[in-house]
């Protein structure tokens, strides 16, 4: 079985389970992005638009949609209407459309960067993409909704869709916010969709709002659904995409978001994360509490995203030095703002004086997150620890110098690499305050990975043990 058909089993229908009609289960949200099935194009938009620059240059009636390929964007198409310029200059202009952009326009209130890729004025017709976000501009909202592209599966509370009660469930809160977060009902089918085609598929459907019954700022959705974008692509180990965003009050629809974000297409990759099956105390909810109690601090808010997507680089398929510069740029960052910035441990001259390979394990030794290197997943040696060995590998890298490395064969390389992004995973989550088990993929035997405690929750006992 793999990594998200495992977790995938999370999700259990309770018929059987807890009886045929649980009390008190609740609905299960809707996601605003509606597919029938995976890689499925969605239809945002139809009716008029215009495109502009300054002033009013093209009136068309057409459509905006949202496809996943050849490569995820936003396309629109439409019949030329109205022209607010002569004929023959905007026929300049669509001469040169390649190398401008034009601020598109609906009736009601959608927004966007657009590009002309295609035109045939025989016809009247225009057609091209939009960079980012179709969007109508964020306003407060009693309900908050939006969809989730592309997590694993979960489970949490039980929650009911028609006749079919399963769980999929968790709660958040940050301060007077509470966040519902629930997996689409049709998991089965998108999951073994998934599975089979790759791609991109709705997951999740979730819910912002107010305990206080007072309307989400437009502000603090934004930075919440940051927020849960990175921890949510943190606990897959590959970008996760929160793609729609609809707000809604009392009296219906308040406005209508539709982002283009950096999503992977499928595929099922072992990380850190236990999965919900293996956190009965709901640390993972905790941990996504306190990504967004980071996201509400400037310097963090700045500093998580980049540190994201290294740890993501290093996650991806490139090359292995590639990938190990983006763990060592993510560490040394890292340790920067956890031992001058944050715990003021060190001086910023202290910091400097120290060679790379001391600031990596400094970082380390203050998250008590060990520092030996397994030997039965890297074969080397003269090597006092891992962020020496880590800090080595990446100087010969970039300096095409592999005296002292040149021996290791393709599966060390690996290994060396893996331990640096094990050493990120988790100085990010002591970073966070995680208290709960992860996936040791460092772990020997037959199958990698073995769940744990994280080593600072280990360490009294370990002191204790040997003394």
């Amino acid at each position: 079985m793999n990594v998200e058909s495992a977790r995938r089993k999370q999700a259990l229908r309770l018929f059987g389970e807890e009886g045929q009609n649980p009390a008190g289960v609740e609905d299960a949200l809707v996601s605003p992005l509606k597919m029938n099935f995976v890689n499925q194009a969605v239809h945002l938009y139809s009716g008029e638009f215009t495109l502009e620059d300054g002033v009013e240059i093209f009136r068309l009636n057409g459509q905006v949609t949202l496809k996943w390929y050849p490569e995820l964007k936003i396309e629109w198409v439409g019949t030329i209407t109205g022209l607010g310029i002569p004929a023959e200059k905007a026929e300049n202009l669509l001469q040169e459309s390649v190398f401008r952009t034009y601020n598109m326009m609906t009736p009601a209130g959608f927004r966007g960067e657009a590009f002309i890729n295609r035109f045939n004025m025989e016809r009247a017709e225009l057609a091209g993409s939009v960079r980012g976000a179709f969007s109508q501009p964020l306003r407060p909202a009693d309900r908050v909704h939006f969809s989730v592209v592309n997590f694993y599966g979960t489970a949490g509370e039980p929650i009911r869709h028609l006749n079919l009660i399963y769980r999929g469930r968790m709660r958040v809160r940050h301060g007077a916010y509470r966040l519902t977060f629930d997996q689409v009902h049709n998991y089965d089918e998108t999951y073994r969709s998934l599975d089979e085609l790759g791609g991109y598929g709705v997951t999740h459907a979730g819910l912002i709002e107010r305990t206080d019954r007072q309307p989400a700022d437009p502000q603090t959705i934004n930075e919440l659904i940051d927020a849960l974008n990175w921890v949510l692509s943190f606990n897959a180990g590959r970008s996760v995409g929160i793609c729609s965003i609809q707000g809604s009050d009392s009296k219906g629809g308040v406005f209508k978001q539709y982002r283009v974000p950096a999503i992977d297409s499928w595929r099922n990759q072992a990380n850190w994360c236990p999965g919900v099956e293996n956190d009965p105390e709901d640390k993972l909810g905790r941990l996504v509490e306190s990504v967004m109690e980071k996201f509400t601090i400037p310097h963090w808010q700045q500093t998580l995203p980049r540190l994201l997507h290294w740890y993501l680089s290093s996650k991806s398929s490139g090359f292995t030095e590639n990938r190990l510069v983006s763990v060592h740029a993510a560490l040394v960052k890292l340790a920067w703002k956890v031992l001058v910035e944050e715990e003021k441990v060190l001086s910023a001259q202290e910091f400097e004086r120290f060679p790379v390979d001391m600031q990596i394990r400094r970082l380390l030794q203050f998250c008590a997150i060990p520092v030996s290197i397994p030997r039965h997943t890297i074969r080397t040696g003269g090597y006092a620890d891992g962020p020496q060995l880590i800090a080595a590998y990446y100087k010969e890298t970039i300096h095409a110098n592999r005296r002292n490395l040149q021996s290791l064969g393709d599966r060390d390389k690996e290994a060396i690499l893996q331990l640096g992004i094990q050493y990120l995973e988790l100085a990010l989550l002591h970073l966070l305050g995680y208290t709960g088990q992860y996936n040791n993929l460092l772990a020997g035997g037959e199958r990698p990975g073995r769940l744990e405690q994280v080593p600072w929750m280990k360490r009294p006992e370990r002191l204790k043990g040997e003394s």
